[in-house]
């Protein structure tokens, strides 16, 4: 009877440990939140500089560049299950992909 005991015991630590690695929906809704923050606001930033150059160098800051495709631009929005299964290197390059359109100009 000690043995069934023990291996009862065995199983509710081994089944412990398992829950407390998964992470919890409630903690990636939080990481999947700050990361879609700290996207708009760098997209922000990003738009505050272009207008701030474009007054500086261009004299104008409602210039246009009409030679750039709106389509070759990155999309922002990612919805939270397709980023919920990608892995941090997928992540982080697609982020770089998407920055890339602003420096290849």
């Amino acid at each position: 009877m000690t043995l069934y005991w023990r291996a009862l015991f065995l199983l509710c630590c081994v089944l412990s440990c398992v829950q407390s690695f998964s992470p919890s929906p409630v903690l990636q809704r939080s990481k999947y939140n700050d990361s879609f923050s700290l996207t708009r606001s760098t997209r922000t930033r990003v738009q505050q500089l272009q207008k701030k150059y474009k007054e500086q160098q261009l004299g104008n800051k409602h210039f246009e560049d009409r030679s750039r495709q709106l389509n070759d631009l990155p999309l922002l929005s990612t919805d939270f299950y397709s980023w919920l299964k990608l892995t941090d290197w997928e992540r982080l390059h697609s982020a770089f992909v998407d920055m890339q359109a602003y420096w290849n100009s």
